[in-house]
């Protein structure tokens, strides 16, 4: 028998077995792309493609991606369901079908990676010899005899039911003596269950009534249509200490219900510190005999466990019996393996999702197992059936048990000790979902570091000068390259260079193309040859090629590497040539350079020197410089002549143009003395003949020249930079007096009347005012000088010593941010602290001094904290926030997100960006693991990783969740600040779906990429019609047409802000949502951590010691 210490018993509730093997091991991932919120999006097309990402296996020892669906049936492993489609049944008594599927994934255990699944399920449809019956079963196997446990009850209770004398009369009685007889029969046997056991969920179909029976922490979930809505239903309540009544019954029978940290004296044992919505850290009660550390259950029934039944874990079941309607769509029957981190309705919405229940199965399976890996360091078991109601039509009489209600055990029905019967009352409401990640994971992303990634393409820094290759690709060749979504949008001449920067690849017989883990920067067309990819588990040693998973052939040209074009990442398999062949490459730097603008930063800066344009921020000239169209004028050309109209600007970018006066026949004046106006720089001239002169400080470097109506014979030059508008909002048209000339070759770059108004969002006229209020300078009266005035900062000098670490809140992979209290002055404030041994490990100096720079030049606000002091030690350097932060958007959200909620903080990061980008500054950091809270639940940004201030076009650096990443950064043509409207669309869509809109966990990152690119949307049907209008407007491809590029004044009037105030979330006076306030207030109670110094235990030898010296 033996003690089950708190080492031995895992989250899950469940005690472990001793572990088969020593040492550790790298968890395999179920999916290969970064993480998304809560569920899977997108109806799969293929079930076959779905099933085939995962290798849900249940006998066999896992090492690597799940890759095709073992059942466990008899202690057995065979395939689950065929690949092909579901299996489909008839009722034919009801005449409706049930369309089911199933699936079960092994467990990932980094101390015992040959631990066997310790899930079973049944599927017997039909059942007990008649057409109209059917039997769904799952069951949870835990303990050191856990696998065999589950086996013997899933033979033995479907076996005890149909042979029930009770069976076809009460079957409610059926199931309680089927459940009891089963665990009598368990304790009688061979198998030790003294410490071992299983929960069962099960759920009898029979004609058109529905009866669940449940031992333990399994669930049932019913999904019911209302209105055009799938509502969760659960048929099973989670018998758990989180139920009160459960509870309750099992410390009547002597059992002592304590977390771990409770009972190893971390907490106050007689303080209860779970339940509600508040995170269980991973650490949920447990039931423990009075005098002793075991045997740890976390659930309050189960079938065996002959200790813990001593202290009130019991057999008996929970039944519910439902009538079925039309209403209901389909049924959910998983073990706790799904529901630790989704909740019944998430689940819901995912199977909605899928037309076949097989694609269902594995959506819910790999994203149960992506979540188990995101918050802890092992996944539990996973299992799942998904049954469909094809066909039920309306009728019926009703049947003699009150639908959705649990119904009490008949008396006659054996119990054990203090079995106390249920009486027919509602559910109770199941335990709440997991949000954060426990101890073991946040100590694993402490060493390991974060998800996210910022990768340099090196375009920024280096101008990449074209080589065209001497031999070119054939015909075949540019018709792949053409097809492949990366190059999509193109234009003509920057796919010539990337035709022209196709190098041939001679490849011989057995030669490798590509090794895994090797850092990828080219991409390959294949035109001749064979070539096979060979991938290994992923915690194979590097040495390892394994198996052949593909075979590329010369048919249709296929490419592969694709995502070296993208960024900088360690390939995942090896490719190596069957037969002589020939592959075409394409390298990363020929690729980015034929997507950059070498004008681009040239006309920037004229643009920005320009002061009608002053107004505008980055991302607005940006997109003028964006759309403006190149057109070369002849020496003489008459580029606007008199009464002619013109709905374009004109920016001179070469050369120079004169206005030069007009006969009465429109021909121009043979006598005119076409001069040089010279002009003060900056100032504004009319063709009225009206002047106006700006200061001399406000004055830009270039010339900018307003045409209007001219003066007869009045004649001007303009010089490069000089900018003419014309058109009825500054003024009319051009006039009848003058014509603007070409003097010598002339080069203008013409932008589009509308998009100019477009971009300013407003009438151009605004503009003009705008330069008159820029002339007229300041009110000297109406301000305050602060010269003369000294600012003392009181925290100047602060050392790292002063400041005593409480918790941490958010982490990142080279640095922690944590409340920290100021022992000389008592007040509580935030530490974003960079470990010096991490950067240097990870070689992130350079993006740490960013960081730290950009911190350094923003103004705080309501939104970004004020950097009250930097300081530091010989492990790390840190900031001082003046703010007291509470963690991730992620983790303190409700589980279901209401529409208000949303708003408010989509509001607030809309107006937080505004401030950013009117200073200049791409954020790329829009996410609900990025975004952050403080203790009053408002947004604030203190993670600036990604952060940069554009001065110049365009940034190519790609980083940020794939999620998020708007199509033209994974194009690599250049992204600014229309990247964060992007990132905003997506992060409502999270918000309100609780899922990313292109994100998929069974596809790699370039599928994802793919289906950015592409803009495969759609929209969940609870979405409101404004939402959807708002996401559709915000997710759009071209960045130009992005709503929030053309103002953010635009942004704020749309309707799915009507009931925001926006005055109040930018003073911070709204209050937050009441949901969010509640998970504040229980993390204020529990805390996010224990607290300590976050890097004690960093070795000094690991690094250059005078990092940061200068910090």
């Amino acid at each position: 028998m033996g003690c089950v210490t708190s080492k031995a018993v895992d989250a899950s509730g469940h005690p472990e077995p001793p572990p088969t093997t020593q040492g550790h091991s790298n968890p395999p991932s179920a999916v290969t792309s970064l993480p998304t919120l809560k569920g899977a999006s997108k109806v799969a097309k293929s079930s076959s493609s779905l099933v085939d990402a995962l290798d849900l296996s249940g006998a066999s020892g896992l090492s690597g991606p799940p890759k095709r669906p073992l059942l466990l049936e008899g202690g057995v492993a065979k395939p689950a369901m065929p690949v092909s489609g579901p299996t489909v049944v008839k009722v034919p008594g009801a005449s409706y079908a049930l369309r089911y599927a199933a699936l079960s994934q092994r467990g990932y255990y980094p101390d015992s990676p040959d631990k066997a699944n310790q899930d079973a399920y049944t599927i017997r449809a039909p059942y007990g010899g008649s057409a109209d019956d059917h039997f769904f079963g799952v069951f949870d196997g835990h303990g050191e005899n856990g696998t065999a446990c589950a086996v013997f009850a899933k033979d033995r209770i479907p076996d005890n039911l149909a042979k029930s004398k009770m069976f076809r009369g009460d079957v409610v009685q059926a199931f309680h003596s089927s459940f009891v007889q089963t665990n009598a029969q368990m304790h009688r046997s061979a198998l030790d269950d003294s410490m071992s056991g299983t929960t069962g969920i099960t759920v009898l179909v029979r004609g058109r009534t529905l009866y669940c029976g449940n031992v333990g922490d399994s669930r049932a979930v019913l999904a019911e249509r209302k209105g055009k809505k799938l509502v969760a239903v659960d048929l099973s309540s989670d018998q758990t200490p989180f139920r009160a009544d459960e509870c309750e019954r099992v410390r009547l029978c002597g059992a002592r219900v304590l977390t771990l940290d409770q009972l190893e004296g971390l907490k106050d044992p007689n303080v209860q510190t779970w339940g509600g919505e508040e995170d269980d850290d991973g650490d949920p009660p447990r039931l423990w005999v009075p005098n002793g550390m075991y045997p740890g259950t976390a659930f309050t029934r189960s079938i065996g466990d002959s200790v813990a039944e001593r202290i009130g874990v019991n057999a008996v079941p929970e039944v519910r019996t439902l009538d079925l309607t039309p209403a209901h769509a389909f049924f959910v029957v998983a073990s706790d393996g799904v529901f630790e981190f989704l909740s019944s309705q998430t689940v819901v919405d995912m199977v909605s999702k899928f037309e076949n229940p097989q694609d269902a199965c594995a959506a819910i399976v790999a994203e149960s197992y992506r979540l188990w890996l995101q918050y802890e360091t092992r996944t539990d078991d996973i299992t799942v059936i998904i049954v469909h109601i094809d066909g039920l039509e309306e009728v019926v009489p009703p049947s003699s048990q009150l639908p959705g209600q649990v119904l009490a055990p008949p008396s006659a029905a054996p119990t054990v000790k203090a079995a106390r019967s249920s009486v027919v009352r509602p559910l109770s409401p199941a335990r709440p979902v997991r949000r954060g990640p426990s101890k073991a994971r946040r100590a694993s992303i402490e060493r390991e570091g974060g998800v996210e990634r910022e990768v340099p393409t090196g375009a920024e820094e280096v101008a990449w000068v074209p080589h065209p290759q001497a031999e070119k690709p054939s015909a075949r060749i540019m018709s792949a390259v053409r097809a492949n979504f990366l190059f999509a949008s193109l234009n003509e001449r920057q796919m010539r260079m990337v035709l022209d920067s196709l190098a041939k690849v001679p490849v011989a017989a057995g030669e490798f193309v590509i090794r895994r883990g090797d850092m990828g920067d080219r991409m390959y067309f294949v035109e001749e040859g064979q070539f096979e990819v060979l991938k290994p588990e992923p915690s194979a040693p590097a040495s390892e090629l394994g198996p052949v998973v593909h075979t590329y052939t010369s048919q249709g040209n296929p490419s592969f590497g694709d995502l070296a074009l993208i960024y900088n990442k360690p390939r995942e398999a090896s490719i190596r040539a069957i037969t002589a062949g020939v592959l075409w490459a394409l390298d990363r730097a020929a690729f980015r350079g034929s997507l950059h603008k070498s004008t681009n930063r040239k006309l920037l800066k004229t643009l920005r020197s320009a002061d009608l344009l002053r107004s505008l921020h980055h991302s607005q000239l940006q997109r003028l410089a964006d759309a403006a169209t190149e057109v070369c004028y002849a020496a003489g050309h008459v580029i606007l002549k008199e009464g002619e109209e013109s709905e374009a600007m004109f920016i001179i970018e070469q050369g120079e143009v004169e206005i030069s006066p007009l006969t009465a026949n429109g021909a121009l004046h043979a006598n005119a003395d076409v001069g040089k106006e010279e002009g003060t720089s900056g100032s504004v001239a009319r063709m009225s003949g009206y002047k106006r002169s700006l200061p001399q400080d406000v004055a830009s470097k270039q010339r900018l020249r307003i045409l209007r109506t001219p003066t007869p014979l009045q004649c001007a030059c303009w010089a490069p930079g000089a900018v003419s508008v014309m058109g009825s909002d500054m003024g009319g048209s051009a006039g009848r007096g003058g014509a603007v000339v070409a003097r010598g070759v002339v080069t203008c770059l013409l932008v589009n009347k509308e998009l100019l108004q477009d971009v300013h969002g407003g009438p151009l006229a605004t503009l003009q005012d705008h330069l008159h209020r820029l002339s007229e300078g300041p009110d000297e009266g109406g301000s305050t000088s602060s010269r003369g005035l000294q600012v003392v900062n009181p925290f100047a000098g602060t050392r790292m010593e002063d400041l005593e670490w409480q918790e941490t809140v958010y982490s990142t992979d080279v640095s922690d941010i944590g409340l920290v209290t100021h022992q000389k002055a008592g007040n509580v404030f935030s530490l974003k602290r960079f470990s010096k041994p991490r950067v240097a490990a990870h070689q992130r100096q350079a993006q740490v001094l960013r960081e730290r720079s950009l911190v350094l030049s923003l103004a705080p606000s309501v939104f970004i904290p004020g950097l009250l002091c930097r300081t530091s030690d010989a492990l790390s350097v840190g900031m001082v926030l003046q703010a007291r932060l509470a963690g991730p958007l992620v983790a303190l959200l409700p589980d279901d997100v209401s529409e208000a909620t949303a708003q408010f903080y989509a509001a607030g990061v809309v107006l937080a960006l505004e401030q950013l980008h009117r200073d200049g500054v791409l954020y790329r950091g829009v996410c609900l693991d990025t975004l952050l809270l403080d203790c009053q639940g408002h947004l604030q940004l203190a993670d600036f990783r990604f952060g940069k201030r554009l001065l110049d076009g365009r940034t190519f650096t790609l980083c940020g969740q794939p999620d998020y990443l708007a199509p033209e950064m994974i194009k690599g043509v250049g992204h600014d600040t229309a990247a964060d409207w992007w990132a905003l669309g997506v992060l409502i869509f999270c918000l309100l779906a609780g899922e990313a809109p292109f994100g998929n966990v069974r596809d790699s990152e370039l599928a994802i990429f793919e289906r950015i690119t592409k803009r495969e949307l759609h929209f969940p049907d609870h979405f409101s019609s404004e939402a959807k209008d708002l996401i559709d407007k915000l997710l759009v491809v071209n960045p130009a047409q992005r709503l929030g590029c053309t103002g953010v004044d635009v942004l704020k009037a749309h309707p799915w802000f009507r009931e925001v105030d926006w005055e109040a979330i930018a003073t911070a006076s709204a209050e937050a949502p009441p949901e969010v306030q509640e998970r504040l207030t229980g993390l204020a109670k529990t805390g996010h951590k224990e607290g300590g110094t976050p890097f004690a235990d960093e070795e000094l030898t690991t690094f250059d010691t005078t990092l940061f010296a200068d910090w």
